[in-house]
């Protein structure tokens, strides 16, 4: 299999998360990071946890993924964000 092809089917339900320090604003600007590329996303997709002492906020997106090209734009943006610490 070459770089460009994908196990996946698209369009496809694909869930997206995201592990962070439970700072200030890591919620708004994750999610606003993501809308760029799925603005369809609806707070309804959108799964928050926090970890026993609130040091940690794990995000998961639902989002109903058009292509491999928009997931990896996703999964770049997440990486190069300081915020985020992990990006599944």
């Amino acid at each position: 299999m070459n770089k460009k092809e994908t196990l996946l089917k698209f369009p496809c339900d694909f869930t997206i998360k995201a592990i962070g320090f439970n700072c200030s604003n890591y919620v708004i600007k994750t999610t606003n990071l993501i809308k760029i590329y799925a603005p369809e996303l609806q707070s309804s997709n959108i799964t928050t946890n926090y970890s026993k002492q609130d040091k940690y906020c794990s995000l998961s997106f639902k989002i109903k993924a058009k292509s491999k090209q928009q997931l990896d734009h996703i999964y770049q943006e997440l990486s190069d964000n300081e915020n985020v610490l992990m990006a599944l």
